[in-house]
């Protein structure tokens, strides 16, 4: 019985590690292509509309279990409370974080039978075994995303699908409304990244991370404000101060001191939430002292960054 012990986890480490090894080549086969570079134009350029009427908008990228085809239940039930406290906010959801050209795991890929299976296996059996599979391949394309070597080019790519989505939903470059990221876990990680470069076609870009694991990235200096929600007995968001040496006292000259120093980032004490399940920032069924549920005082905080509360 050990003996299989031990062949599984060398199994499992080996695969682990081929994860690693080609996390970089979706990103590296994007920028070696004959890609265009130029901003996409807004479907509105032609002729001056009146005043967009909405306020602002805000793109919010899943974490690392997400797969792509459809965020989870909780995730738009969130989404739903924040846009309820702040009707004037478009709520963009249809960007995958973990890919460089926003396609699925489900989408077209040689392994997108496996990665269907996955997710299709998880939601039936509701079984970590399932849900491993999606995290740790998307687990490596943050790292991607936090490479010095291989970041500038993943960043990039999401910056530019992210932008294209703001057209999507109605968004005029020419009135420079405010933007928001708001990124989960590893999805906090994408949303500095793309911040690097979205920063420098916008007026005001936002960064709300819950429960965001990220590195001392240039993202951090160049956003307006960056926001970091964490729970108490959230484990995983200290990884980052953990793994990361920017993120450490001892490095004063990283992108995170110096944003710290400078007060573009503020630390939000959630209560006791966890990174995921039930007691997250998501859950509608465990509430505060006050009576008010995860999910609620979650949506309440990111709605009053949005409305300038905070």
């Amino acid at each position: 019985m050990t003996a299989y012990l031990w062949y599984g986890a060398a199994l499992l480490g080996v695969i682990i590690l081929a994860f690693a090894l080609v996390a970089p080549f979706e990103a590296l086969k994007w920028w070696s292509r004959d890609i265009d570079l130029t901003l996409p134009d807004s479907p509105q350029l032609d002729e001056l509309e009146n005043e967009d009427e909405h306020q602002c908008y805000v793109v919010y990228l899943t974490g690392i279990g997400g797969s792509g085809e459809s965020l989870a239940r909780r995730e738009f039930g969130f989404l739903d409370r924040v846009k309820e406290r702040a009707p004037g906010a478009v709520i963009i959801t249809d960007v995958f974080p973990f890919s460089v050209t926003n396609n699925p795991l489900t989408g077209e890929r040689t392994l997108a039978w496996f990665w269907a299976a996955m997710h299709k296996a998880r939601l039936k059996a509701k079984s970590i075994f399932f849900e491993f599979w999606i995290g740790a391949r998307n687990v490596c394309q943050v790292a991607v995303c936090s490479d010095p070597r291989y970041g500038p080019i993943y960043n990039l790519g999401i910056a530019k699908e992210v932008y294209q989505a703001l057209l999507n939903h109605g968004y005029d470059p020419r009135q420079r409304k405010p933007i928001y990221l708001v990124g989960y876990s590893g999805g906090g990680q994408v949303a500095l990244g793309a911040a690097c470069y979205l920063t420098r076609l916008m007026s005001k870009v936002t960064v709300i991370t819950v429960g965001g694991v990220f590195s001392s990235i240039p993202g951090l200096l160049l956003a307006d404000r960056v926001h970091c929600l964490v729970g108490s007995r959230d484990r995983t968001v200290w990884l980052g101060p953990l793994l990361f040496p920017g993120r450490w006292p001892i490095s004063p000259r990283s992108a995170w001191n110096k944003a710290k120093r400078r007060g573009k980032v503020s630390i939000v004490n959630m209560g006791p939430m966890i990174h995921s399940g039930k007691g997250d920032y998501f859950t509608r069924s465990v509430t505060l002292e006050n009576g008010k549920t995860y999910a609620d005082h979650t949506a309440d905080v990111v709605a009053d960054i949005i409305n300038g509360e905070r």
